[in-house]
């Protein structure tokens, strides 16, 4: 497992066995994560890991780890359902 990365998913999961999830390792963040409350129309989080693996780079990655904090206090102060 990487920091930055597609999520890992079990097996069975529909896109988990998608040949570019090969291409690289599962990650604890990554866009899916950090763009998960985004209000923008992209919020599938198999097309957000699946942008990740066909555009990752040093850049990304470093975008991603600065953008988590602020994507984990999000997720913390959301009410609970």
């Amino acid at each position: 497992m990487s920091l930055v990365g597609p999520a890992p998913l079990p097996p069975g999961t529909p896109g988990a066995d998608a040949p570019w999830r090969q291409l690289v390792k599962p990650g604890m963040t990554g866009l899916a994560q950090v763009r998960r409350d985004s209000a923008l129309p992209w919020d599938e989080p198999l097309l957000l890991d699946q942008h990740y693996v066909e555009h990752h780079g040093m850049g990304l990655d470093a975008e991603l780890l600065l953008r988590t904090p602020a994507a984990l206090l999000r997720a913390a102060r959301r009410p609970k359902r």
